[in-house]
């Protein structure tokens, strides 16, 4: 986890999340039941803070991010910004505050290649939002896209280049460009560089934690990998089938996990040595369980291996065993008893 000052204001607030799609049948598409993206998810991330949300593909990290950025309307759930001593309600926005929105939260996705419009310049990408939003234009707007390419490392002879003629790290170094070019507070990076050669996601992964400090920023850091995580996270959200399971300081995550499924997560994570990785991996059994018909008590019971009765029946609440100052959130009927095996990647 890296050194840095986190404020004790909360920026970003999401409280009972829920993001169903209906399913439908039949000739007159009869509504049979709903698909539970994302099921009663509550965090807050404070002012300078990395709050890290990870788990298997299909867990609902990227809805609760579209959620967040509006581009998805929450089924159920409050979603609230605080920006410039304002409180914006994301879910029942005004103009006014769909437009300040679009100025402090900004996302960077996951594919480079995808994500930059081929047939555009590199200066008209990054230079894209400071023209909509009306915040600059001419020879200040030149200088203000020099000035973002020099940040995050590109020079300003590329600014008349198109997508297709830079490396795959070069383009999310556009991307993040872009991302910035409003000087958001918040940035949802969703998987920014699982789409890289690992020869390359340290370099941005530090170029990110470079950034944050130099400008104050607030990351929501979605990933599958917990290595990354490990590496740029204040606090960790673990979630399994559109639910949180456990949320707590990242140290402790993977020093002293409470929950089963993060512990098996952690058994994934690559370690350079091979005699131990032998020892440590024990794969996950089992399948995800169908978000559109969950099995009854926990949702993690069919996988776990210190499952017992209650599980099958009740689902376990998100209790605290932490404290007020350090909380460490477990939705596990066992989470105090058991003694599970946590990991240091670094």
């Amino acid at each position: 986890m890296n050194e840095k000052t986190i404020s004790s204001k909360v920026l970003l607030e999401v409280l009972n999340l829920k993001k169903y799609y209906p399913i439908k049948r039949g000739m007159f598409a009869k509504i049979v039941g709903h698909m539970k993206a994302v099921d009663d998810v509550s965090f807050s991330i404070k002012k300078g803070e990395t709050l890290s949300l990870v788990g298997e593909s299909g867990c609902g990290k990227t809805t609760i991010a579209k959620t967040i950025l509006k581009a998805l309307e929450p089924t159920e759930g409050n979603i609230f910004l605080h920006v410039n001593g304002e409180k914006i309600d994301v879910s029942n926005m005004s103009k006014k505050d769909e437009k300040l929105l679009r100025k402090s939260a900004q996302m960077v996705f996951q594919n480079p290649f995808t994500s930059l419009n081929p047939r555009m310049k590199v200066r008209d990408i990054i230079g894209e939002p400071l023209q909509v939003n009306k915040v600059a234009k001419g020879k200040k707007l030149q200088e203000e896209v020099e000035k973002l390419m020099e940040t995050v490392g590109l020079r300003k002879e590329y600014l008349i280049r198109y997508p297709h003629a830079f490396s795959g790290g070069q383009r999310q170094r556009i991307v993040i460009a872009r991302a910035l070019a409003l000087r958001p507070e918040l940035v949802v990076l969703d998987e920014p560089v699982a789409a890289l050669d690992v020869s390359i996601r340290a370099q941005i992964l530090n170029l990110l934690m470079d950034l944050q400090e130099q400008f104050n920023l607030t990351y929501l850091f979605i990933s599958h990998d917990l290595s990354v995580v490990e590496h740029i996270s204040d606090r960790v959200a673990v979630m399994y089938l559109g639910k949180i399971v456990e949320l707590a300081d990242s140290n402790e995550i993977f020093e002293d996990p409470k929950h089963p499924y993060t512990e098996k997560l952690l058994e994934a994570v690559p370690i350079p040595d091979p005699k131990k990785r032998a020892e440590q991996l024990k794969p996950l059994e089992g399948e995800v369980p169908d978000p559109a018909n969950p099995p009854k008590g926990c949702y993690f019971h069919q996988r776990c291996p210190y499952a017992q009765d209650i599980c099958k029946k009740e689902y376990p609440p998100l209790k605290n065993l932490g404290n007020e100052e350090n909380e460490h959130l477990v939705a596990c009927h066992f989470a105090s008893q058991l003694s599970l095996k946590g990991l240091k990647v670094y």
